[in-house]
């Protein structure tokens, strides 16, 4: 294990921040689990005739799939998107390296070859209760697809070709689908034929019904620390419809549009988001709302992303610097333990009988530093580059790593200057 030096760095200027949660969401689609029963009720109507299914079926590649009990459509234009661009983004707003764009690629690659149309999501009921949405991609060669997205994600009956359609989903249903009968949904598929949406587009509607038993759970009040006043029953009733359009980095944008059941609506949602706005000024500061009667629109271009990874930026380095500060704490105690047992510190490195190095001193402290069983895998009579040491090259001990250094670099650098413990 090489524990070099790691690399001049400026001091991290912390900034305490905020994330906006995303657990409505949660809430929400756990609620509608509850609902099941009670959609199904809505679900007791004459089955179409033939030719609506197939007229149905013709009006859009998603249609085919939607029923009574279908919440969100989603439309990806996958030849829309730049791979490398925006997981440079992702990297920038969550920090971590991403690891399967190879992968991602190569999906990429094989959609283009099989002259795949857009992917599109459907998420109903049976979603939520799986974790699985449908995940359907229409193409003139299903077959070829089929294989080469098998090739790429493993064997398995969740990938299947039904007409000229492939299909990603729970195996269940995907062959329930065979016996499927579609329902007309125009306000989930009307937002995919607008001419003016962006590169992918996302709708949530949720039946009425389904809204009125979600209001008589939610409270009335916003929730205890709340920044600002809010009814989430009220904003439920108050949302018919949501409708999310995006293109991604390079050139990002963002438009939420959201439809209200009546003009009152419209005015209790929109002064909702104004306060939203008002309390969040730094991050939403470049997030424009528009008002249409009953509609609703949110809107934000480039700058936006970029204030979000600088947030994200300062959040992170604030979480680091506390990080770094316990590091040091269980450092100090870990050298007063060793000294302790051994009656001397640590010293600078350790040596083989020629006097050739072996491992640093951080190694010395490693059982004390919480890190005992990483300490046992050692073979400390060999240098920390020997094959028997090989598997542990690229391992940094808990505590110590920072995903931003090259690998094998710590975030401890060793004082070493004239009258320091290892000077000489």
């Amino acid at each position: 294990m090489n524990l070099k030096r790691p690399p001049q760095r400026r001091p991290l200027h912390a900034a305490k921040t905020f994330f906006v949660s995303a657990r409505l969401f949660s809430v929400c689609a756990f609620s509608i689990c509850l609902f099941s029963s009670a959609l199904a009720q809505d679900r007791r109507e004459a089955a179409p005739k033939k030719d609506l299914i197939n007229d149905l079926a013709a009006s859009h590649p998603a249609s085919a799939y939607i029923d009574q009990s279908t919440l969100v459509v989603a439309e990806i234009n996958w030849n829309k998107i730049d791979i490398d661009a925006l997981f440079l983004s992702i990297q920038k707003l969550t920090g971590d390296r991403p690891s399967d764009t190879p992968m991602v690629k190569e999906l990429a690659d094989k959609l283009k070859r099989a002259q795949a149309g857009k992917i599109y999501v459907i998420a109903g009921l049976q979603s939520f209760s799986t974790g699985i949405p449908l995940i359907a991609i229409p193409t003139p060669q299903p077959r070829k697809l089929v294989e080469g997205l098998k090739e790429v994600l493993g064997d398995g009956d969740y990938i299947t070709a039904l007409r000229s359609n492939v299909l990603l989903g729970d195996p269940n249903q995907i062959r329930g689908l065979e016996s499927f009968t579609p329902v007309e949904r125009d306000e989930l598929l009307s937002p995919l034929h607008d001419a003016g949406r962006l590169d992918h587009t996302a709708v949530l509607s949720v039946p009425q019904l389904t809204r009125k038993m979600l209001a008589s759970l939610w409270p009335n009040q916003e929730p205890n620390g709340f920044p600002f006043n809010v009814s989430p029953s009220q904003l439920v009733m108050d949302i018919e419809r949501l409708v999310v359009m995006f293109r991604t980095p390079p050139n990002p944008q963002i438009r939420l549009v959201i439809d209200t059941v009546d003009t009152q609506a419209a005015d209790r949602v929109s002064s909702t988001f104004a306060d939203l706005k008002r309390h969040y000024v730094d991050a939403l500061a470049e997030v424009t709302i528009k008002r249409d009667r009953q509609q609703i629109t949110l809107e934000a271009e480039q700058d936006i992303l970029a204030d979000l990874e600088s947030i994200a930026m300062n959040a992170r380095d604030d979480d680091r610097r506390t990080e770094l500060v316990n590091t040091l704490k269980t450092l100090g105690v870990a050298f007063y333990n060793y000294e302790s047992r051994e009656k001397h510190l640590p010293p600078r490195c350790f040596v083989d009988p020629k006097g050739d190095p072996l491992h640093s001193w951080l190694v010395a402290v490693l059982p004390d530093f919480n890190n005992i069983a990483f300490y046992r895998q050692l073979k400390l009579d060999r240098p920390w580059n020997d094959p028997a040491n090989a598997r542990l090259q690229n391992t940094i001990p808990k505590g110590i790593g920072d995903q931003r250094l090259p690998v094998s670099h710590t975030t401890i650098r060793a004082p070493v200057f004239p009258g320091s413990l290892w000077h000489g």
